[in-house]
């Protein structure tokens, strides 16, 4: 499990990821999820769907208008998107290797 000491007077991260998969064995299929949360905005994409929910944290702290097909926000949808991507990039686990590939 990845985490960070709150006690570390280190620099805050640029965004905290969450990961979501099926949470509940036997339970309804639920889509995979990875949620980016920044001090302004919320990304959550999710798995085998064509849209995710980008939120301005600030303009609209009750998540109620999602801004994924707003085109004034298609930068920052981006911005965000790479952000998530290099989070997970550099939160991945590096051991134990893979094995079993063909």
């Amino acid at each position: 499990m990845q985490g960070r000491n709150l006690f570390d007077d280190a620099a805050e991260p640029d965004g905290v990821l969450i990961e979501t998969d099926n949470p509940f064995p036997g339970g309804p299929p639920m889509p995979r999820t990875r949620t980016l949360v920044t001090r302004g905005w919320r990304l959550t994409v999710h798995q085998n769907v064509d849209w995710g929910e980008p939120y301005d944290l600030v303009a609209d702290p009750g998540e109620v208008e999602n801004l994924w097909e707003d085109s004034a926000h298609q930068e920052r949808r981006a911005a965000l998107t790479e952000q998530l991507l290099r989070r997970m990039i550099a939160l991945q686990e590096n051991a134990p290797l893979q094995t079993g590939l063909s």
